[in-house]
């Protein structure tokens, strides 16, 4: 006997009581499969990926796997239907939460500031929406071994865990640009706007906001990642930055020393520095 034979007319080689359980095994590994392919599609093959959509997809897979054996209506290729038309809708939904910024935001969530400069966000924490639970935060802070007072930031990712920094000069990056789209209630909490990311791609002459796959704002400035790859400000620029900066440290201290008003300093193009002693 063939494997061929066999799966056409399993009922004439098995007993009448053994087909139940061949059919329950031929859907549960059916099921198995096309939902495996479900997750390798969508990119979901750790746990800590699965946001509220994959969430529900579970319950709608199961519902359908879990019917599917303990019913004898319904065909296997009815079943197998059904299966592949809730794979196709979860994944194009997926896909959507993954392109679009409201969406993504319904589905998946976005971080959630809870404190900056070592003091809390009430407004953040106290608005309904957020449904921001400050008794699992606290202790969350406690389980990382900090204290409120400890803390320059904090936000809460999509995820719920909480992210906290206490050195100041640790501050995380905030995404304000992705695909070409504005983040902007990230750049409401860094008092920047739209107008403010146009001027500074003008500025470094990057053309248009498609042109931009992710924006971030660090430090007091942008810093974006195009659609090739390339990184802006390049990391010559950003030397040359901290250099002029270091620079203009040393000019203030030396002004400082010297108790003027209009010490002449003159280094990489820093040619006075002002002084209120």
């Amino acid at each position: 006997m063939t494997a061929a034979q066999f799966f056409s007319d399993p009922a004439a080689w098995l007993k009448p009581e053994l087909m139940f359980y061949f059919y329950v095994l031929l859907r549960l590994v059916t099921g198995l499969f096309i939902v495996l392919a479900y997750f390798y599609i969508s990119g979901r093959t750790q746990l800590a990926q699965i946001n509220s959509i994959d969430i529900i997809g579970n319950f709608i897979f199961g519902g359908i796997i879990g019917g599917a054996i303990y019913s004898d209506e319904g065909s296997y290729l009815h079943y197998v239907g059904i299966l592949l038309i809730a794979s196709l809708i979860l994944t194009f939904i997926n896909y959507l939460s993954r392109n679009s910024y409201i969406l993504r935001t319904i589905a998946i969530g976005h971080p959630i500031s809870i404190i900056r400069d070592g003091a809390f966000l009430m407004t953040n924490i106290l608005n309904k929406s957020n449904k921001v639970d400050i008794i699992n935060v606290t202790s969350q802070l406690n389980a990382q071994g900090l204290h409120s007072d400890e803390i320059y930031y904090a936000q809460i990712e999509p995820s719920g865990v909480v992210s906290a920094i206490a050195d100041k000069a640790k501050l995380p990056s905030t995404i304000v640009v992705f695909k070409g789209g504005f983040y902007y209630d990230e750049l409401k909490t860094i008092h920047k706007t739209d107008k403010d990311v146009l001027a500074d791609l003008k500025q470094r002459g990057l053309g248009k906001i498609s042109d931009i796959y992710l924006g971030e704002y660090k430090n007091g400035q942008f810093k974006y990642i195009t659609t090739e790859g390339k990184v802006y400000p390049k990391l010559k620029d950003k030397k040359q930055s901290a250099e002029k900066q270091a620079k203009r440290a040393f000019c203030r201290k030396a002004a400082a020393q010297h108790r003027r008003k209009n010490f002449s300093c003159r280094i990489a193009g820093i040619e006075k520095i002002k002084t209120d002693s």
